[in-house]
């Protein structure tokens, strides 16, 4: 019995510790992505100028709709990981891992490809509408250059999952910060030269994968047992994981594409170059401080599911009490800096070329404290392994908010989007999330 307890303390010591380790990791690399981000956006903004900055938005947009093909297996990969490292064995956590690999791999290797085929083909140009119809060569590489890197991306992820999974997390976190570095130093160089925006997407991105790749082998050097390898697939453990992967990536991919993607290419296609302009650097915001949320809230999915596994769930109370008062707080506090000094910052920081009007910032801010909430509580479910339900009404509140775009768009403004998906939280998701977190660890 003493050597139970004494266990169970050093094992709440452990993931108290990583956590710890994982949340000020992550810090430092949200603090070092918000540096590119504040030099970046304006210097891209500054050397590209409004129609092709726009154009650099939507390029990026336009190829959002490849993470719907993201079997969303990493988040499951990480708190299976998680638990088969509390009751299972090396064999079976390499068995996971290569169940999950496989199947990510060739369903990336197939959509990269034929999203390749069809850019070449078709006529991808009047995806952008009439005022982009000339810049069909510069739509053709940079999409280009961003399937590949979607592709790279897409399956270096599934390593930081099970790093995550090992909440070994705040090595990908400092490595994320260092590789910030590089991305100011080439973005500042690249707009010296008059870029294109392929120009500004290698320089965001390029540094970036060079640094996970190398995570990479650390990852399979440091646990060699989850090297990918076909004698450990398989095909049950498979099928859940998909299965399981498929239900998140309504929430994680799908609605993603819904709530922050779609949006940006409406607008781009509805308004003027300006108008897109500020719509874009807005979202990019919201995208950036949403990083916060994700600082707090991912390192709690393995260690929830370790502390369900244990039945310490006392553990997880305190934390999501915790989660949720840091994630609002700090959510009021961007909402209301967005409403009353949003137009000054902006004009700071893209020097007055892009200056986003006070209805479109507050309604963002707005946006943004119905998302915290909702992130806080959907964080929460997946590391209970509750993720079902959930996602299938993150799924449907973005739909709602994407149909309500589309219906009064042409009657109303740019900030439309973040109204419409503000008030599709409100109603879809406010209180089953919230019911569904108390069931699942207070009852």
């Amino acid at each position: 019995m003493t050597l139970k307890i004494n266990s169970d303390e050093l094992s709440k010591q452990t993931r108290g510790r990583n956590f710890r380790y994982a949340v000020a990791s992550s810090m430092a690399s949200k603090i070092t992505t918000v540096a590119v981000q504040i030099i970046a956006i304006p210097l891209a903004a500054l050397s590209l100028g409004a129609h092709e900055f726009a154009l650099y938005a939507m390029l990026m947009a336009a190829v959002g709709w490849l993470t719907l093909s993201n079997l969303g297996i990493g988040p499951t990969l990480v708190v299976k990981l998680a638990a088969a490292h509390v009751h299972g064995s090396i064999s079976e956590e390499g068995q996971i891992f290569s169940s999950a690999f496989f199947p990510a791999l060739l369903i990336s290797a197939v959509v990269s490809l034929s999203a390749m085929f069809a850019l070449w083909v078709l006529p991808v140009g009047s995806i952008f509408g009439q005022l982009y119809i000339n810049d069909l060569p510069t739509i053709r590489m940079g999409l280009t250059v961003l399937i590949c890197i979607f592709f790279f991306q897409t399956n270096i992820s599934l390593f930081e999952s099970a790093q995550a999974g090992y909440q070994r997390q705040y090595i990908a976190n400092i490595l994320a910060a260092v590789s910030s570095l590089p991305c100011i130093l080439a973005i500042y160089i690249i707009s010296k030269i008059n870029p294109t925006p392929v120009d500004i997407i290698l320089a965001l991105n390029i540094p970036v994968i060079i640094f996970k790749f190398g995570n990479v082998v650390w990852i399979m050097w440091r646990s060699p047992h989850i090297i990918p390898s076909l004698v450990n697939f398989r095909w049950d453990i498979c099928k859940g994981l998909v299965k399981n992967g498929m239900i998140f990536s309504l929430a994680g991919g799908f609605g993603n594409f819904l709530a922050h993607i779609l949006p940006v290419i409406i607008i781009g296609r509805r308004f003027a170059s300006d108008i897109s302009a500020s719509f874009s650097a807005t979202m990019n915001v919201i995208i950036l401080v949403s990083g916060v949320i994700a600082m707090l809230a991912t390192p709690l999915w393995p260690a929830i599911s370790e502390s369900v596994a244990r039945g310490d769930r006392d553990w997880g109370k305190r934390a999501y009490r915790r989660l949720l008062w840091s994630i609002m707080t700090f959510g009021f506090f961007v909402a209301l800096f967005l409403g009353v000094g949003g137009e000054w910052l902006f004009s700071i920081w893209f020097k007055g070329e892009i200056i986003p009007s006070q209805r479109l910032l507050l309604a963002a801010g707005f946006y943004f404290v119905a998302l915290c909430w909702e992130s806080a509580h959907f964080s929460i479910l997946i590391g209970l392994h509750k993720i079902k339900v959930a996602s299938i009404l993150m799924c449907i509140r973005s739909i709602v908010g994407v149909v309500a775009t589309i219906v009064f768009i042409p009657i109303g403004n740019e900030a439309i989007p973040f109204v419409a998906m503000f008030i599709s939280i409100l109603i879809v998701n406010l209180i089953p999330l919230r019911k569904l977190v108390i069931r699942g660890l207070f009852n």
